[in-house]
């Protein structure tokens, strides 16, 4: 998921806001929400969930130029997930395991992954869909706190390589 993240960024090819249309009713929603408060997405429909994707600027994360987030949405749950944010030194993975826990132990909302094939670490959150009419605004908000937490420990995870 995490290089369907990236590539939609990099690659003009695929849906934009304006061209794709949402085809879940939560992803309609999150999308009139955000169309109308003038934030800046792009929405990648190739895939089962309408992905939303918005890129922030860090303000504490180093060498880092934007924090990629996607909103992966259906009717039932929203997944909240970035693009691969470190590749971790796999070779004591009982101390990876301790400092990546110390890591989301000081993280408020997001878990940060470790993926066991290829060591590399995402931030992932999902919260349920009980609908309303104020989901665009509570999406948009939880991605800023996916951001906020991956800015927060990033020099942390990046230790970890």
């Amino acid at each position: 998921m995490g290089l369907l993240l990236a590539l939609a960024l990099l690659c003009p090819c695929l849906a934009l806001a304006e061209a794709a249309q949402p085809r879940t009713e939560t992803g309609r929603q999150a999308a009139a929400y955000m169309d109308e408060a003038g934030v800046n997405y792009q929405l990648d429909t190739s895939t089962e969930d309408d992905v939303f994707i918005r890129a922030f600027a860090p303000s504490k994360a180093e060498g880092v130029d934007s924090i990629i987030v996607g909103a992966l949405v259906n009717d039932e749950r929203v997944a909240f997930e970035t693009t691969t944010l470190v590749t971790a030194d796999t070779s004591d993975m009982a101390a990876l395991y301790q400092a990546l826990n110390a890591i989301n132990a000081d993280a408020a909302f997001v878990r940060f992954v470790l993926n066991t094939n290829d060591g590399s670490i995402i931030a992932r959150m999902e919260l349920p869909v009980l609908g309303g009419e104020d989901f665009g605004y509570v999406m948009e908000r939880y991605m800023l706190a996916v951001a906020g937490a991956v800015d927060d420990s990033y020099n942390a995870l990046a230790a970890l390589a």
